[in-house]
């Protein structure tokens, strides 16, 4: 009999495009950043060259990117006359078999004369119609450097919250801030809400205990009753404290075009992440040149 055995490697890479339309209504043209990130997998064999398999993988999720960026386009209308393209796609796919709400926030900008005067173009925004819907905001995550206040309270916060979620298998943080008051305040929730959970558990065993076994019990009945306190008490112990306890709800909507939906408990907070990602769509003057140096920082594809 022959055993096999490797190590899978995967690696993330994000990257960035300018990308120039000809709009086939008004015939102006004007550019779009896109995002996009790619994942790549390698194994080694009998974990022979393992590195070797770690560079296999980057490479090809380096690869992957590069020819995403060239092949796909964002569902950006013109900003002159709002025609969206017949060669864009119609709407964003979010991942999990239902539509995204709108199109991805991103910067748009197209050839006209510039406020102060001067040669170029002006961003111009192309932010989702239903980007905001109550307290949560749809956003390409690395366009958006979210507020330095408390995501729960509002005051001036004093360090990052910790809010791991998962790009393909690389770790991220969302960067949301926290002041120390509220961060206390959230620890103590989490251990009230574990001892809640616990509790609940307990409560259901006695119930089994009670009502699902019979006089005289046996060592199989005991061990079914402590299974399922155990068993109940770590399901609460991971879903509670994920429902209750943060100040946010996290969805990634699409992995590949980084967008995603944050809800907020504190309204005015929401407000606050709304506002942001409004400032960052519409952005600045930028020049509308494709070859200009501000464009080609921008257009930064991983070879």
């Amino acid at each position: 009999m022959s055993l096999i055995f490797w190590t899978s490697y995967t690696a993330t890479a994000r990257g960035v495009r300018l990308k120039q339309v000809c709009c086939e209504k008004c015939g102006g043209y004007y550019y779009y950043e896109m995002i996009r990130a790619a994942q790549g997998k390698a194994a080694a064999i009998y974990n022979i060259d393992m590195s070797g398999a770690a560079d296999r993988s980057a490479r090809a999720a380096n690869l992957k990117l590069a020819q995403t960026l060239m092949r796909e386009q964002d569902p950006i209308p013109c900003p002159t006359c709002g025609h969206v393209q017949s060669k864009m796609p119609r709407s964003v796919p979010s991942g999990t078999a239902r539509p995204a709400p709108g199109m991805p926030p991103s910067l748009v900008w197209v050839s006209r004369p510039r406020p102060d005067g001067s040669d170029g173009g002006h961003l111009a925004t192309a932010t989702p119609q239903h980007a905001q819907t109550g307290t949560s905001i749809v956003f390409q995550l690395p366009r958006v450097q979210l507020p330095a206040e408390c995501c729960n309270c509002g005051k001036q916060g004093d360090g990052l919250l910790k809010t791991p979620f998962q790009i393909g298998d690389t770790p991220e943080n969302l960067g949301l801030n926290v002041c120390e008051s509220c961060r206390s305040a959230l620890s103590s929730r989490a251990f009230i809400v574990a001892a809640i959970g616990w509790l609940l558990a307990i409560a259901l065993g006695a119930c089994v205990y009670l009502f699902a076994t019979e006089e005289p019990r046996r060592g199989e009945q005991w061990a079914a009753v402590i299974a399922v306190t155990l068993v109940t008490g770590l399901v609460f112990n991971i879903v509670l404290p994920n429902v209750l306890v943060p100040p946010y709800g996290f969805t990634m909507l699409d992995a590949k075009r980084l967008i995603a939906k944050l809800r907020f408990r504190n309204a005015s907070y929401a407000g606050l992440v709304a506002a942001t990602v409004a400032a960052a769509d519409s952005g600045g003057p930028l020049f509308a040149d494709e070859t200009s140096g501000q464009a080609a920082e921008l257009a930064n594809i991983v070879e």
